[in-house]
């Protein structure tokens, strides 16, 4: 998992090590894991994804961190809150001011 998302840093809670981690992975767990909200992330990524990477060929190079971190916190956000989160000025704020975002 590491390898993949090595961009979230060390001390993100998918990497944490120790009883209170696992306690609250699980508690995220279980907000995810029914049928229903399975299906609704797949879907939001899979718009979400291909919305981003539609430009991708047409642009040249591209700076996939970038594009990544805004991906996955409008998969967050999609998610939890019901809209993409950069697409509010609350979330645009937060990715400014939050340094795991910002420098992960």
């Amino acid at each position: 998992t590491k390898k993949i998302l090595n961009y979230l840093a060390d001390d993100n809670l998918l990497f944490q090590q120790g009883d209170r981690a696992k306690e609250l992975r699980v508690q995220y767990g279980k907000l995810l894991n029914t049928s229903a909200v399975q299906k609704q992330v797949h879907h939001d990524s899979w718009n979400i994804l291909a919305a981003c990477s539609e430009k991708w060929a047409a642009d040249g190079p591209v700076d996939f961190f970038e594009e990544m971190r805004v991906c996955v916190y409008d998969i967050i956000g999609k998610v939890f809150f019901g809209e993409e989160f950069f697409t509010t000025d609350l979330g645009r704020l937060i990715r400014d001011s939050h340094w795991l975002i910002r420098d992960g």
